[in-house]
């Protein structure tokens, strides 16, 4: 009976300590705005709901205060804390929540966020701080897979000028500035005045060019920024607005005054925390209807659903805790934390809860573990979901409509320069720019800058106009003051929009204005007036080097030497087949006579005929024909395209002979092309091979055109010569000025090859000095960072690759003649430029001996047939019947032997022994 009496007792304490306690929960918000009355409806159906079923002395303390006033905000969080409540939940933006989060952690009473998604706030210097909603770094991540999917690679971010707008794209920037393809166009932060919001800044939009904005502002502003883009025609097809969940949380910012949405509207492209109706909602549902009949669940939207979560988050967690956790024993004025208050913390840490939108925990830190977001667009009066952003993963299941109404996907960035005036630096230099006398306007200009211009602004669809500077220069910095002239100052200062001329891309210049893609290449070149006094009487050995001539004569003695013994050597030449039809006969007269020649040391020399074998060479003495003498006339004739009476008659001596004409007229060629640039020349008295002879004679005085890229060039050149060539030279004041001097003789005048060519193009008394050197481009001349940049370059890249910048040049450039030749040491053809022909005579002498050894084999295999030897011993033969016949006919060595009797008889030997 005690037993169970304890029971009793025991189980009315846990039901008064439960049902019975009481509990506030505190809720901050902002006293204005639509969601306000919201907030109150719904705190009045989670008390009534939690009276019901969970806790009948249950109350919720409403504190609406001045979104606008700081100390307003910290004032209710203290009249919240100074009623002992345990823990508030809050629907306030990141900054509010930041001040409310300062004022009640170090009392240790828990906040539970709805709206706030600064991504600094839930720290480890935070953890009395709960987020419902994750922070913008995802919604960040959201963002950059849409661009990337849609490949809207140039992004200007918008942002209002506070922490929710500046820290809601930092994630977003970072991303975009690790990936090589995106180009952040522009950052622009609203701090226009209330009055004039976003105004100056949309305008500075609209210039930049920009395609594909990201728009983070809370929502009024955002919708004022949208109605006034709307007014300036940035709401139509081929803009991407992209707005995030300020706005899209709360729609009804875009209505107008009388309830209804511009139709330009349709085609924004939004994000929100994903809204899933779970767990409760069908009963919350009933339950709202039932209290506010004239209500719709439609209106509510992520924040006021979290909002109703929160309140029932909170409650679960204080129903499972004690009585003395349901009120603190502190105020705003006391000196120490509340006790229970880390015990509260840690239950909301460690909470599961399934509210109306699904499950609901938290990170370490106490930011959600739920980050599913919902891509939106802007139809129909409504946002609506067309995808879904999980596990890092973007997922669209329908398709968007853009702005304008379309589903083409806008290709995010302008392609025209439609609506724009651009005031265009000129200065008049031929063939790029010309001005027509007594004349103003744009169509007093021409030339082949003026081309390009004319058909950028056909395709690009702008007006312009151009401008000339007061000083008629292109542009440099005055080394001792810093100061800039010409063109290039002007576009500093704004005067003009883009300098069109042929402007040289220089690095000095490219760290005060940008370059468009190049449309020509040049280099340097200095010219100088020919000479007709001065001449060389030996002019005819000047194309050829020296080392040339006295290889061409070795080379004639050689071959001369090595024919004339190809056509003695070979048992198929004139010379060599006669000698070898005597000595391999076998007739008896031949024998006798072979043996005569033999015992009285004669030669062949004199034998004209004789029967037999001798019968099939020539009657004729050929034994002469190509002696070394004449050898020497054959080759030598060759030198002048000539060919000699006598020709060899083997094959080794004829390959050799094909080689060397093959080998002349090569020479030959080369000589005549050279010597006709040497004759075509009147400044043969020109002594100049390149720019740096300048600074060893005191001739020719030398200069270039002041405040020009040549001069900046060489000035800051690494070679000690080129800076005493710009230092030593004149000044000269524009390029009439410099040609008239070079006119007048012994002036070199330096300046861009381009230039030098088409005004030079029909003067041939005046020539270059040796090559072109120190190599740049031609470019337009751009202020930094223009918006309009990419497509200038676009357009130039595309002119120059399909040739339309060759054939303007072409047109421009063309003259009556074409006198381009240059004075120089390059001139000369040496030894090592001529070095393969020489290899081809090589070639060729090594062939012919290649052919004279297959000539001995093929004769040595026929006299082993008729004699019916082996073919080595008929070679072996043959060639000791060629080296004694060298030794008698050619060396004139005889060696006498002794012989018994008067008569020598040779018995039992052929011929061939002899």
């Amino acid at each position: 009976m005690l037993l169970q009496s304890w029971y009793f007792f025991v189980g009315i304490a846990f039901y008064l300590g439960t049902v019975g306690c009481s509990l506030k929960l505190g809720v901050l918000y902002s006293g204005t705005g639509d969601i306000a009355d919201t907030i109150i409806r719904l705190s009045q159906i989670a008390e009534t709901k939690v009276k019901a079923d969970i806790l009948t002395d249950f109350s919720i303390v409403l504190a609406p205060y001045n979104s606008s006033s700081p100390r307003d905000v910290i004032s209710k969080t203290c009249d919240l804390i100074d009623q002992n409540i345990p823990a508030i939940v809050t629907v306030s933006s990141s900054p509010n929540t930041k001040l409310q989060i300062d004022t009640a952690q170090p009392f240790h009473v828990p906040i539970i966020s709805v709206v706030a998604t600064n991504p600094f706030l839930n720290t480890v210097s935070t953890p009395f701080l709960f987020s419902l909603l994750p922070s913008d770094f995802y919604q960040s991540e959201v963002i950059y897979d849409i661009l990337e999917k849609y490949n809207w690679y140039e992004v200007t971010l918008m942002s209002s000028i506070d922490s929710y707008g500046i820290n809601g794209l930092l994630k977003l920037q970072e991303l975009l500035e690790k990936n090589q393809r995106f180009h952040i166009k522009d950052i622009v932060y609203i701090m226009s005045s209330p009055s004039n919001y976003g105004s100056e800044e949309l305008k500075k939009l609209k210039f930049s060019l920009s395609r594909v904005i990201v728009l983070n502002c809370p929502s009024e502003k955002s919708a004022l920024i949208l109605a006034k883009a709307q007014k300036m025609g940035m709401l139509e097809s081929g803009f991407v607005w992209i707005v995030t969940d300020s706005l899209t949380s709360n729609p009804l910012a875009l209505a107008n005054n009388d309830g209804f949405y511009n139709p330009s509207l349709e085609g924004l492209i939004g994000i929100t925390g994903a809204l899933n109706k779970a767990g409760e909602y069908s009963q919350f549902k009933v339950e709202y209807l039932t209290k506010y009949p004239n209500g719709s669940t439609l209106d509510l939207g992520i924040y006021e659903m979290l909002f109703y979560d929160g309140i029932k988050l909170a409650v679960s967690v204080f129903k499972d805790l004690s009585t003395p956790f349901h009120k603190t024993d502190i105020t705003c004025a006391s000196t120490t934390p509340w006790q229970k208050g880390k015990q509260v913390m840690e239950r909301i840490l460690s909470s599961n809860y399934n509210g109306i939108t699904g499950l609901i925990n938290f990170t370490e830190n106490g930011e959600t573990n739920r980050k599913v977001y919902d891509v939106l667009n802007f139809k129909n009066d409504i946002f609506q979901k067309v995808g879904e952003w999980k596990n890092f993963s973007l997922d669209f299941q329908d398709a968007i409509t853009f702005l304008g109404g379309t589903k083409n996907i806008p290709f995010g960035a302008s392609e025209t320069l439609s609506g724009y005036h651009f005031k265009l630096g000129v200065v008049e230099e031929e063939p790029f720019i010309l001005k027509a006398n007594d004349c103003n306007g744009t169509d007093c200009y021409s030339g082949y800058c003026i081309d390009i211009v004319n058909r950028l602004a056909a395709d690009l669809q702008f007006s312009f106009e151009y401008l000339e500077p007061e000083d008629q220069k292109f542009g440099s910095k005055d080394p001792i003051t810093g100061e800039w002239n010409g063109m290039v100052a002007d576009l500093m200062n704004k005067r003009i929009d883009m300098i069109t001329v042929h402007l040289s891309a220089s690095s000095i210049r490219g760290q005060v204005i940008d370059f468009s893609a190049a449309f020509m290449d040049a280099g340097i070149v200095a010219v100088v007036q020919g000479e007709t006094g001065a001449k060389n009487i030996f002019f005819f050995l000047s194309p050829l080097s020296t080392e040339v001539w006295i290889s061409v004569i070795v080379c004639n003695v050689i071959v001369t030497a090595v024919i004339c013994f190809l056509s003695k050597s070979s048992p198929y030449g004139k010379y060599g087949s006669k000698i070898l039809a005597m000595q391999t006969c076998p007739c008896e007269s031949c024998k006798d006579m072979v043996q005569k020649r033999k015992c009285e040391g004669k030669n062949f020399r004199n034998i004209i005929s004789s029967d037999c074998l001798l019968e099939k060479c020539e009657e004729e003495n050929t034994m002469d024909d190509l002696s070394f003498f004449n050898s020497a006339w054959l080759v030598t004739v060759g030198l002048v395209g000539q060919a000699a009476e006598a020709l060899p008659y083997c094959a080794s001596a004829r390959s050799l002979l094909f080689t060397w004409w093959l080998f002349i007229l090569i020479i030959i060629s080369m000589y005549t092309a050279n010597l006709t640039a040497f004759l075509t020349l009147s400044n043969l008295g020109v002594t100049l091979n390149n720019v740096k002879d300048l600074l060893k004679q005191e001739k020719y005085r030398w200069g270039m055109i002041g405040s020009r890229y040549p001069e900046s060039l060489l000035l800051n050149n690494l070679d000690d010569d080129y800076v005493r060539i710009v230092n030593e030279g004149e000044t000269l004041k524009n390029l009439t000025h410099a040609l008239s001097r070079v006119k007048e003789g012994g002036f070199v005048f330096i300046d861009e090859s381009p230039v030098l060519a088409h005004n030079l193009k029909d003067d041939c008394e005046v020539f270059s000095i040796g090559s072109e050197f120190q190599k740049f481009v031609y470019s337009f001349g751009l202020p930094k960072n223009a918006p309009y940049a990419n497509l200038i370059n676009k357009y130039m890249l595309q002119y120059r690759e399909e040739g339309y910048m060759d054939i303007l040049w072409n047109e421009w450039s063309s003259g009556t003649k074409a006198c381009t030749s240059r004075v120089g040491s390059d001139k000369k053809l040496n030894l090592l430029g001529l070095s393969g022909v020489f290899y081809i005579l090589l070639c060729g002498l090594g062939t012919a001996l290649f052919i004279l050894i297959v000539e001995y084999i093929l004769c040595a295999r026929s006299l082993a047939r008729s004699n019916k030897t082996s073919v080595c011993s008929a070679l072996a033969n043959l060639l000791r019947l060629k080296m004694g016949n060298v030794r008698k006919e050619w060396l004139g060595i005889s060696r006498r032997k002794k012989h018994i009797g008067s008569s020598a008889v040779v018995t039992n030997k052929t011929t061939s022994d002899v």
